[in-house]
Formats: structure tokens, sequence, C-alpha cells
């Protein structure tokens, strides 16, 4: 399987092909020439394509012609887009839950020493990332999974990532302090003028103070402010983005095969997105969420992070 750098990481999304403006036919169309001479992969896998992308209509178009199969798939993208003033974006959101990022944050920092900074010196690096493994590793570890920080290698890779980014001006890494304990955190980057929100964790004993909900509300404020005009949840469908006024977009999928083991594998696998569909809609709840809690069982055990 051919795939761009990166994918299946769970640390990237909305991948594409870097194009010079007005060249993006004729690559598509010279990728696709070779793609279809190419026999050492059986499919090619172009996955979380920008719902905007160029290149993606470009090969959509061109696929047919050059003997290669193709099978699409669509999933979702949330993102904010942020208007000029704080109070324009809190007037966008439903009544009930704006006073989480009003009045709870006011709140915190009355009963609390709280201290909301931004990540500016190469020095502070490496701890700031360390407090951000931790609390995110909280979350995970308490569920039973690995967690995302399992692995040193992607920890040394958000290290040397964090200073590229500081290096160019792009680190959007914030943190709330509790008497100088880091107890929340988001790991960002920005180009241009959307925020992209990589990861992010908080300490579990301040859920009822809603760290996370204070340290998002000043992320947000000091992004319409600097001139944000986005901020970019990436993949994922967590219901909670709706709240903080995203709205879906989608992210395109292409799978291309050319070769004879390639097409049955893509036809495989449509055949399974087409059962696992129909289960959905036809299975009780009961016995879906009896699947879900299994599935989600046999990854920890291969995991190894129960006995």
């Amino acid at each position: 399987m051919l795939r761009f750098v990166g994918a299946g990481s769970g640390d990237s999304d909305a991948l594409d092909f870097i194009v010079a403006p007005g060249y993006e036919q004729v690559c598509a169309q010279t990728f696709l020439s070779w793609l279809a001479q190419e026999r050492a992969c059986d499919i090619c896998a172009l996955e979380t394509l920008p719902q905007n992308s160029q290149i993606a209509q470009h090969i959509s178009a061109l696929t047919r012609e050059n003997g290669l199969k193709l099978r699409s798939e669509a999933s979702p993208n949330f993102f904010i887009d942020l208007p000029p003033a704080w109070p324009e974006y809190l007037d966008s959101l439903e009544p009930a839950f704006r006073p989480l990022l009003t009045r709870y944050p006011r709140r915190l920092h009355s009963r609390l020493n709280v201290s909301i900074t931004r990540c500016e010196r190469e020095n502070d690096l490496a701890s700031s990332l360390e407090a951000l493994f931790a609390l995110h590793q909280m979350r995970w570890t308490g569920r039973g999974e690995p967690g995302a920080f399992s692995s040193a290698e992607r920890r040394d890779f958000y290290l040397r990532m964090a200073h590229a980014f500081l290096d160019r001006g792009w680190l959007e890494f914030w943190l709330l302090r509790i008497d100088d304990e880091i107890t929340a955190a988001q790991f960002c980057f920005r180009y241009r003028n959307t925020v992209y929100l990589l990861q992010e964790g908080f300490h579990p004993k301040y859920t009822a103070e809603k760290v996370g909900y204070a340290l998002r509300a000043h992320v947000l404020q000091e992004m319409i402010k600097t001139g944000a005009t986005r901020y970019d949840f990436l993949g994922g469908a967590d219901s909670y983005k709706q709240k903080f006024g995203a709205r879906c977009g989608s992210y395109l999928t292409l799978r291309l095969a050319g070769t004879l083991r390639g097409r049955i594998c893509l036809a495989s696998r449509h055949k399974k997105q087409q059962i696992k569909q129909w289960l959905k809609r036809n299975l009780p709840t009961t016995v879906l969420a009896a699947l879900g809690r299994e599935k989600n069982h046999v990854q920890v055990r291969s995991n190894g992070s129960l006995e």
C-alpha cells in the first residue's frame, strides 16, 4: 500500500500533494500515469484530503482513463469559523453552554491561583511537553488503554515538531497552571489564519473546576484577538466540538488500485463497509454497545496494557 507520509499515525489530517498553483491537473495526471505502471504496490490510499483539494478533484476525474479502480469515502472534520470579536463568538453559542466559557473561568480564577501562558521559549518546551504527555495519558490509562504518548518515538517526534514550529512562529502551545502546577494544556499550531488543535489534556482532579473549558476559552479569545479566522479540531466526530459552535466539514479519502489483487482488496473493503452500515441501521442498540465493548477489550489486550 502506498500512503502519504504520516497517514494512519493519528497525528496528521488534511494531507495533500504540495503543488505550485496552476499545476494541479498536470501533477495529478503524471502521478496517475506513474501509478498505473507501478506494480510494487496494490493499493494507493490518499487519506484525509481536504474537501476543497484540487488534486483530489483531478484524480477523481482522471482515474478511469488511466485504467485504475477508485473508491472514495468521507470522514468528518469539525472547525470553528471565528468572528472578529469575542462577544460575537459567545452570542453564536447555545445560551446553556455559554457560562462554561464565561462564568466558570471567572469562578476558577477567583477561587484558585490560576495563570494561563503560551510556551514561547525553547528551554521550556521539553518540560511543558512532558506535562502535556502526562495529562493526556491520565485520561486513556484510566480507561485501561495505552494512550497516544505511550510511545517514546511519538514523544520525541512532538519535541522535534515543537522546536520546528516555534522556530517558524507557528507554535500555539498553551498551559493552564494552578499554584504553579500545569493542570491543562493545548498543543496547537497556527498556519496563516488557521489554528489547528493537535493534542490536549487536563488533570482529572480538576474536572469539577472545568479547567479544560477555561483554557479553551482563553485560547479562542486570544486567537480572535490576534486575527485568526478558523480554529480547526481536525478529524473525529466527538460531540463536544459542536457545543463550541464548530461546523462539520469532511475529509476525502481516495483508494486507487491497478493490480488484480488491489482491486479484489478494494471490493472486499467496500463490501465490509456496506455490511457494517447495514448492521448499524438494523441491530438493536444494546447489541451494538456490547459489540463495541468487546472490540475495545480486544484492542486493549492486543496493545499489551492488560495482563
